[in-house]
């Protein structure tokens, strides 16, 4: 018989820059000297930070090494891996712990047993890895694979189900690549400077019933475990129903609550202060439940849902009093754009048929450009075109940069306004957000969610500026409507936001279009051609060629090259080669051009002005 074993060396799996699995050997105190180490803090810090700003971890996990702690294994010849010495710890995890006090209440219930030789914050640091030492109930241990095998799949169930009833909350094992095969269980390289350690545990001794009864009496099988946890999950959930109202705000992805005998005080939003406010109070009530089984109530499927944009569309429905409140609204706005009132009447109903996911396959693809010195109260206007209720539902200080952050301010907000839209890159403004601000549904993660999942799309987009020459794409033109103020808008008047949206309401009822037809945006690129930003090589050209037709008699097709040469006459040195690819795509964007293909490249019909 194999006597009891005090030192373990547990397996590192790494793999190579070939993708080449390598395997080497770690003592207990090595490894933990390595989970508290620099190296060790760089090498989870990124993928933490991913999981709690909910992006893919997958690679950061891939790139960690992982520790085998059952066992010692080999890699043989062929690139298996094989055991050559068995060292009977198994690995238990205890996932769900959202910050530190709960991680460390964790470790330190864990260490309460005694068959606990160490517990640590796994690599996504929202988790416990709880190794367990467990033996034969002669303290010995299996020597072959197989049997090895067959003790962890008996000692894992009885191992889990005492931990569990301990800690009052579900523990699983460690990831397994094989689950037929718990002695390969085993978990990413993580980083604690505190972990807990104590070499001289107890074995859990396997098949000793008399001994396990009298540890732990009230367990005989899992379903005791499970039915134990339904148990405390209902008393959880009466208590805080008897106590608390609460809605899931589908718009946000946040659930909300109220207080049945402080009703004055509105919805509130559950946030992790008000989490640990439940927690504290449901253990004072004796109901011993963690901050994931919380949690896992707060934002499941049986907490009512709730639309609050949809909601308070609807309560308008029916209410209109026939006044033009959306002319009154654009009337604040100091313009001599005649087309003004009509635009932003077709835009408005766009913004509102797009929070109502009224059109799945195509976005608000407009937005108004407010362009004024500063002081012009653009920003308030902006902002009051929500009303109080929805408020929530705009934003001025979104950053393009951040595209992850963009993509979910769409799916849960309603109103962006992109303020200081000079300070946008030409780079930002023809790429990214002329992308973008044409999307129906957008691809991100909702707090708290595991995977990437399509949103319906619901913000639309508004935009301020100080100065006029703004637009630096011509094909991105018709995303914009440039309405320069000549005055201060009017925020005096008081906005009747209830009738403005009866109002919209009663339009799209009544079937009214929410979209720029082909003439309309025409007519916005025609207005925009005022408010582009022209490169000097741009306005040598304007200055040198006019649009032609075929009746134009002076009209002649030029190539690029050509057009180049001749304004680069005009121009002297100043203007170099490599501007002649910018020419090129400025041409290529130019309505109203007419243009051939032939087998040297593309001719353009122009005249020249300066002859």
């Amino acid at each position: 018989m194999k006597t009891e074993q005090t030192t373990w060396r547990f397996t590192r799996q790494t793999m190579d820059k070939h993708q080449a699995v390598k395997c080497s050997w770690l003592s207990c105190e090595d490894f933990l000297e390595l989970l508290r180490s620099a190296k060790a803090k760089k090498a989870t810090q990124r993928l933490r930070d991913l999981h709690r700003a909910g992006g893919d971890i997958t690679r950061q996990i891939q790139s960690l090494p992982r520790i085998f702690p059952s066992a010692e294994f080999r890699k043989t010849v062929d690139g298996k891996m094989q055991m050559t010495q068995f060292n009977g710890v198994i690995a238990l995890e205890l996932s769900g712990q959202s910050h530190d006090e709960a991680l460390s209440a964790a470790k330190y219930s864990t260490s309460l047993l005694p068959f606990t030789v160490a517990s640590f914050v796994g690599a996504q640091g929202n988790n416990v890895i709880v190794l367990v030492r467990v033996s034969r109930p002669d303290g010995s241990l299996p020597t072959d694979e197989a049997a090895a095998g067959r003790f962890c799949e008996e000692a894992y169930p009885l191992a889990q189900a005492i931990y569990t009833v301990a800690l009052g909350h579900t523990l699983r094992p460690v990831t397994s690549p094989d689950t037929e095969n718990q002695l390969r269980c085993h978990f990413s390289l993580s980083f604690d400077e505190s972990p807990y350690y104590h070499p001289e545990a107890s074995p859990l001794k396997i098949g000793d019933k008399s001994r396990l009864e009298t540890i732990c009496p009230m367990v005989e099988t899992l379903d005791e475990i499970e039915e134990k946890a339904h148990s405390l999950t209902e008393q959880m959930i009466r208590n805080l129903e008897h106590r608390y109202a609460f809605r899931y705000d589908e718009v946000r992805g946040v659930t909300e609550y109220r207080e049945y005998d402080k009703w004055a005080y509105g919805w509130q939003m559950v946030n992790e202060s008000v989490q640990r406010g439940f927690i504290i109070d449901l253990h004072k009530a004796g109901i011993e439940v963690w901050d994931a089984d919380l949690k896992r109530y707060l934002y499941s499927n049986k907490v009512r849902r709730y639309d609050p944009v949809f909601n308070y569309l609807q309560d308008t429905v029916g209410h209109w009093d026939g006044h033009d409140h959306i002319g009154d609204l654009a009337a604040t706005v100091p313009t001599t754009t005649s087309e003004w009132p009509q635009w932003f009447r077709t835009w408005l109903l766009a913004t509102v048929t797009q929070w109502l996911g009224g059109n799945r396959r195509y976005g608000n693809s407009i937005a108004p450009l407010l362009i004024s010195p500063q002081g012009y109260r653009k920003s308030t206007f902006c902002k009051n075109l929500l009303p109080p209720e929805l408020r929530w539902g705009y934003t001025d200080c979104l950053l393009l940069e951040n595209k992850k952050e963009v993509y979910y301010a769409m799916s849960s907000l309603l109103l962006i306004n992109l303020d200081e839209f000079n300070k946008i890159s030409p780079g930002i403004q023809q790429g990214f957000l002329k992308n973008v601000i044409q999307l129906s549904q957008v691809k991100t993660k909702r707090p708290y969610a595991s995977t990437m999942e399509d949103l319906p799309r619901r913000a639309s987009f508004i935009a301020t500026t100080n100065m006029s020459d703004i637009l630096t794409d011509p094909s991105g033109c018709r995303r914009f409507i440039g309405v320069e103020l000549t005055a201060p808008i009017k925020i005096n008047h008081s906005i009747d936001h209830f009738q403005l949206y009866a109002q919209v309401m009663a339009a799209l009822s009544a079937g009214e279009r929410s979209w720029f037809d082909e003439a309309e945006t025409e007519r916005v690129m025609q207005h925009n051609r005022q408010f582009e930003v022209r490169t000097p090589l741009e306005q040598y050209f304007h200055n040198t060629f006019r649009i032609a037709d075929n009746d134009d008699n002076q009209a002649q097709y030029y190539t690029t090259t050509e057009i180049f040469d001749i304004i680069r006459l005009k121009a002297g040195s100043q203007l170099r080669l490599g501007s002649l690819i910018n020419l090129g795509r400025y041409l290529s964007h130019l309505p109203n051009m007419r243009r051939v293909h032939r087998n040297h490249g593309t001719l353009y019909l122009l005249s020249r002005v300066d002859i």
